[in-house]
């Protein structure tokens, strides 16, 4: 391959990750290593190379292994000691493992907790709800994780009706 040609191979990847063919969300912790190619005095063009990587890439996906990844929060909830039973009980029907409980006071107690940040939307009425308005909490990000396989799943199906939608 002409070396000319090689910006245009690396931009037909970088386009198509922008857009992932599970879900249609960017594609991050991927490599690609362009080992060969040949070019034709006639009909190499930088749009043809662009062309030939994505469609490279479409062929070698599911080779892959790819999967849905979803970023993971590390949650610490302060609340009364005497809410301590619900608090718990809220933070793992959000799918969220306890870290560490510790006492913060005679009468506050602390979890840290690593919780889907999917499972984190409306946690702060309910927690307001269990503790009476005494407890709190903050996120941070933690890091990327795969996705449940049945999530992964509703995701998959969405985006794939979406896509037959526009195509109609």
């Amino acid at each position: 391959i002409p070396p000319n040609f090689v910006p245009s191979i690396e931009k037909g990847f970088r386009a198509i990750t922008e857009r992932g063919l599970l879900t249609g969300n960017p594609l991050i912790h991927t490599r690609v290593v362009l080992e060969d190619g040949q070019a034709h005095e006639v009909d190499s063009s930088a749009e043809a190379f662009q062309a030939a990587a994505a469609g490279a890439f479409e062929t070698f996906y599911q080779d892959a292994a790819p999967c849905v990844l979803e970023p993971l929060m590390a949650v610490e909830v302060t609340f009364p000691a005497e809410f301590q039973s619900q608090t718990m009980q809220t933070v793992s029907s959000r799918e969220g493992a306890i870290q560490a409980t510790s006492a913060v006071s005679s009468d506050t107690s602390m979890v840290e907790a690593i919780v889907p940040l999917r499972r984190m939307f409306g946690y702060s009425s309910e927690l307001r709800s269990v503790t009476q308005g005494q407890g709190e909490f903050s996120m941070e990000f933690k890091t990327y994780a795969p996705m449940p396989a049945e999530k992964q799943e509703e995701l998959m199906s969405e985006y794939r009706k979406r896509l037959h939608a526009e195509r109609k």
